[in-house]
């Protein structure tokens, strides 16, 4: 995402240090003694300049044609130059795509408009797994009640049920209301 942001608003400092931030994390950016100063020169190159310093570190990644490809592609490539498969990611990489395919079919594509359907709508997205999926499945009490399961852990609960008898409160039955 922050590749992308980048490439619609180039300028964005944001963008920038997310992606130095994601090369640091992946030790694409060995070598330097002092990486605050390295981030203060890089931040203040020109966008030309910026692509010219990122591609010394993502050979991999042609970052001055992700410009001119249609959204899909263009992420797709992203994925592919950062060798993201490799990284076990694919549902989360699988699921960003599938929303591009989507949000792609649905509007018009640019940059600038996923970037903003993607602020909008990330806190929303998830993936979903197939149940057979050989996986934790983590339920609220409400949702689990009736449900069978072999293994059921019941984190933080530690109280002592004694110390708890008036969290049962009995209502007369005059003062139920029928559904």
């Amino acid at each position: 995402i922050a590749f992308m942001r980048f490439l619609s608003t180039p300028e964005d400092k944001y963008s920038r240090v997310s992606i130095l931030n994601y090369l640091l994390r992946e030790d694409k950016l060995m070598g330097y003694a002092d990486y605050t100063r390295y981030y203060h020169h890089v931040l203040s190159l020109s966008t030309a300049d910026f692509i010219n310093e990122l591609t010394l570190h993502i050979p991999s990644l042609d970052i001055a044609s992700l410009f001119k490809l249609p959204l899909y592609e263009c992420t797709e490539s992203i994925i592919e130059g950062l060798d993201m498969w490799k990284k076990g990611q694919d549902a989360y990489l699988l699921g960003l795509l599938d929303m591009v395919y989507r949000f792609s079919q649905e509007n018009t594509a640019t940059l600038a408009s996923f970037i903003d359907y993607w602020e909008n709508r990330k806190d929303k997205e998830s993936i979903s797994s197939p149940s057979s999926a050989n996986a934790v499945k983590m339920l609220t009490i409400h949702r689990a009640k009736g449900l069978e399961y072999p293994v059921v852990i019941f984190p933080f609960a530690g109280w002592d049920l004694k110390e708890a008898e008036n969290i049962w409160v009995d209502v007369p039955q005059e003062d139920m209301v029928a559904a």
